[in-house]
């Protein structure tokens, strides 16, 4: 996109254009492509833009994103799998025949309010003036358009789950899992499958809870036809799934939204080869992911399974864990100085044979929440260093919090106190080309009330109960938030 360009974005539903003797609905598709074009050029000129610019270029290309979700229903209902090559063809077809009527469409508006004002310039302009490829062959046939682009798959997670229906052009994630709200578990799953199941006759509650516990449906009984139609994301090669976007990609105006999912066990060859294949046909861009590569993870399947495993595991006799005892004699100590979003943070780490033995951090004034917030980071801090629990541990947790505004720019940017700690323990303590580390103190030589000295506090705000901001001050005998205008009077 441009810089200054906006999202216009529609998706059509393309579950409910199957008919009940399982051919496509053309007719009704092509009628709600025309309705759904003009509904969005229309947001061009209903909408309040944030920014002049972005209004200007608005309607200057009246750029349009009509995209498709519930492909996956599609399928389902016409008794297609999502891995065959039967699939791919449909989706070129229903993907270009979305793509035309969408531009017939944005020809119609055109003949009635004009084309785009960049129309001339553009790849659907005149000859004479028409961008072009560097042979100077045309980009796109002489067409008289409303919008310089009228397609796209974009993701659908939101909209999807309200229309009740498969996410883009994606396939189903699983036909039934365990959904955990308000410490009950509850089983979801498919309404379409549930029907056709209690409709043939092999629906059984058990069966839908091994379905979710295990993940898939490749259960005795279940017919084979039916495993073969409702194909799940990770019961499909990866190489599907890119045919899947370049058949798709091949009539759309932008670009698309699609997971290529691949399994725990997947090599950097395997994404190679998905990375390859996207490129040899003509995709724009992919997003690869292997399942279980984050600690938390959006969707997953089979978690009843891994209860029952953890049920049944052997139990685990915990051992008390005893922080190490402060040593008699004290403990050198070092002072790191750092701005931070809500003022200057200094932080004391104590050293035991030249690595942290604790952390004492203070910002601001005694008293205020912020210093409240940052000495329970200290002393958690300390309590986790004394336990033997790794130093980098600790940075990763603490790094990349982010809080209302930052300090500094690039590599020294500071996203929130707890971010600051994490930044100094990693550059220190945890990367072996750390700086020089100041000239230590031994703790006794400290004050033994604080074991710590600020030459300089730092004013800063008390956290405002309205918006936040660390800016709620004392004025005129009375608290006052400099961001909201919250008062406490």
């Amino acid at each position: 996109m441009l810089p200054y360009d906006s999202c216009n974005l529609g998706s059509v539903n393309l579950g409910l254009f199957v008919t009940a003797k399982q051919t496509v609905d053309w007719d009704n598709l092509r009628t709600v492509v025309h309705e759904s074009t003009r509904f969005l050029d229309n947001v061009i000129d209903a909408n309040h833009y944030p920014l002049p610019q972005i209004g200007d270029l608005s309607q200057r290309i009246r750029r349009i994103g009509l995209g498709v979700m519930g492909w996956a229903d599609m399928l389902v209902k016409l008794g297609i799998s999502y891995a065959s090559d039967e699939a791919i063809e449909l989706a070129r077809e229903v993907m270009a025949f979305v793509d035309e009527e969408s531009k017939v469409a944005s020809e119609q508006l055109a003949r009635e309010r004009g084309t785009f004002a960049e129309w001339e310039q553009s790849v659907w302009g005149p000859d004479a003036t028409c961008a072009r490829r560097p042979d100077g062959s045309r980009l796109q046939p002489f067409r008289e358009l409303r919008n310089c682009n009228v397609t796209t798959v974009a993701p659908t997670g939101t909209i999807s789950i309200i229309a009740g229906c498969s996410s883009g052009i994606e396939p189903l994630f699983a036909i039934a899992f365990w959904r955990h709200q308000a410490d009950a578990r509850m089983l979801d799953v498919n309404e379409q499958f549930v029907a056709q199941a209690q409709r043939e006759g092999w629906y059984s509650q058990d069966l839908m809870e091994r379905i979710a516990d295990s993940g898939h449906i490749h259960h005795s009984e279940v017919p084979a036809e039916v495993q073969r139609v409702w194909t799940t994301a990770h019961d499909i090669a990866p190489e599907w799934h890119v045919r899947t976007q370049a058949a798709f990609q091949e009539s759309v105006d932008s670009a698309i939204s699609k997971t290529i999912n691949m399994p725990n066990e997947a090599t950097p060859d395997d994404v190679r080869a998905a990375y390859e294949l996207a490129f040899n046909l003509g995709c724009k861009g992919i997003t690869v992911y292997r399942d279980g590569s984050r600690s938390n993870q959006v969707l997953s399947t089979g978690s009843g399974e891994k209860e029952k495993a953890a049920e049944s595991a052997p139990v685990v006799i915990e051992q008390p864990i005893t922080p190490r005892t402060i040593p008699a004699d004290g403990l050198p100590s070092h002072s790191f100085p750092v701005q931070t979003p809500l003022g200057k943070l200094r932080l004391f780490v104590t050293e035991l044979d030249e690595k942290p033995f604790e952390v004492f951090a203070i910002i601001g004034r005694a008293g205020s929440d912020v210093m409240a917030f940052t000495e329970a980071i200290g002393r958690l801090t300390s309590l986790a260093l004394r336990c033997g629990v790794p130093v980098k541990l600790i940075a990763e947790q603490l790094r990349g919090i982010g809080g209302a505004s930052s300090a500094g720019f690039g590599p020294n940017r500071v996203r929130s106190v707890p971010d600051a700690i994490g930044k100094l323990l990693q550059e220190h303590y945890v990367n072996p080309d750390h700086p020089e580390r100041p000239k230590s103190l031994k703790s006794s030589d400290l004050p033994p009330s604080v074991a710590v000295v600020i030459e300089h506090p730092v004013s800063s705000g008390e956290i405002c109960p309205d918006c936040q901001n660390a800016t709620l001050m004392n004025e005129e005998g009375c608290r006052k938030c400099h961001t909201c205008g919250y008062s406490e009077c």
